[in-house]
């Protein structure tokens, strides 16, 4: 009986730790913004297929993109030369984190796409997709220190639908230790129902 009440113990013990003590790690979303430049963006008209090693091409000219945004140009043409958009672009933006913390990045591309952070090649979605209806998504949640951080996206459509999307948080993400109250309160009523038992058990042998 002893044995079961000292069991019941520990396990309460254990369960008040676990709802009170901070030890697993969270995602929290922070209130610190991120700051974005607009994309500075370089087009090429593409002769060739791109290959794994990127795209070769004609320079066409220079737009912006607003830091986050949605290209959806259809079947038509981006511009009105090349009937199937055989084109893409490099873009360059900055981003300044406010502290030390993680960020998602999500791209979305009708065929390729890539995103590289500090020279450094984070999303890869770099493929010719053959179905005209079909698009590849890829994200990646990053971690970065304080400070600058520049943004290089290559993206390229050889034919079909001409789409690309780019999102990414505003605010910052942080890990922070937080206790389990729901799963640590179970465990310690399961310690004082052991406990309860055992002392039940020894009142009925004493009357005995």
């Amino acid at each position: 009986m002893l044995d079961i009440f000292k069991i019941g113990m520990v396990i309460l013990i254990v369960g008040v730790a676990a709802a009170t003590i901070p030890f697993k790690d969270e995602v929290v979303l922070t209130d610190y913004e991120i700051q974005a430049s607009d994309w500075n963006v370089s087009w090429y008209y593409i002769p060739v297929e791109p290959t794994e090693e990127g795209f070769t091409g004609t320079f066409i000219g220079n737009s912006t993109f607003p830091p986050v945004f949605r290209g959806d140009w259809g079947v038509e043409g981006i511009f009105e030369e090349w009937m199937y958009s055989t084109v893409g672009f490099i873009a360059r933006a900055d981003i300044e984190m406010p502290i030390d913390g993680y960020v998602k990045f999500e791209i979305l591309s009708g065929d390729g796409a890539r995103l590289y952070i500090d020279g450094e090649l984070v999303i890869d979605i770099w493929e010719t997709r053959w179905d005209l209806q079909e698009v590849g998504s890829g994200s990646a949640s990053i971690k970065l220190n304080t400070g600058k951080h520049r943004l290089e996206l290559w993206w390229y459509q050889w034919r079909g639908w001409a789409i690309v999307e780019f999102t990414m948080d505003r605010k910052v993400m942080v890990f922070e230790k937080k206790p389990e109250p729901v799963i640590g309160l179970g465990v310690a009523c399961l310690g004082v129902v052991l406990m309860v038992i055992a002392k039940l058990k020894v009142r009925k042998s004493n009357k005995a």
